[in-house]
């Protein structure tokens, strides 16, 4: 039994009516499934797209602050002693707290882009229902 076999069951047992293998109906239905598959994927390629960016600028902004933190304590030690020690200490949580905001920022800009997704895929399933009903609608007035 194949997957029209069951909505073909289901017809046939709520409106006592059989439909063919070839009916537009089914057709409808696949057509509906190959658009509604296609956009989904082409969302979760974009979402995908978009977190690979925000994971590379994410790193690349950590990388950096790295680099920065390790030559600020570089000239720390060797500049000063005990006194520069306590700078350094300060200056290093200064910094990771605005490493940690800086992160929190850019994951609050990948949560917007992934909410924005959802809805998209949201929108083009309600689409996807519309088009279906209207489909049906169709091909239902063009049988009667």
């Amino acid at each position: 039994m194949d997957g029209y076999d069951v909505y073909r069951l289901e017809i046939a047992k709520e409106h006592n009516l059989l439909i063919d293998k070839a009916d537009p109906a089914l057709i409808a239905v696949t057509l509906n499934r190959i658009m509604f598959d296609k956009y989904a994927q082409l969302l979760v390629d974009k979402a995908t797209e978009l977190n690979t960016e925000h994971e590379k600028a994410i790193d690349a902004s950590f990388q950096k602050t790295l680099v920065d933190l390790r030559s600020a304590y570089t000239k720390l030690v060797s500049d000063t002693g005990v006194h520069l020690n306590e700078v350094m200490r300060t200056g290093l949580i200064d910094a990771t707290k605005d490493l940690v905001a800086k992160h929190k920022k850019d994951l609050g800009e990948a949560w917007v882009q992934i909410e924005l997704a959802r809805k998209t895929v949201i929108a083009c399933a309600v689409l996807t229902v519309f088009c279906t009903i209207v489909s049906v609608g169709v091909l239902f007035k063009a049988v009667t």
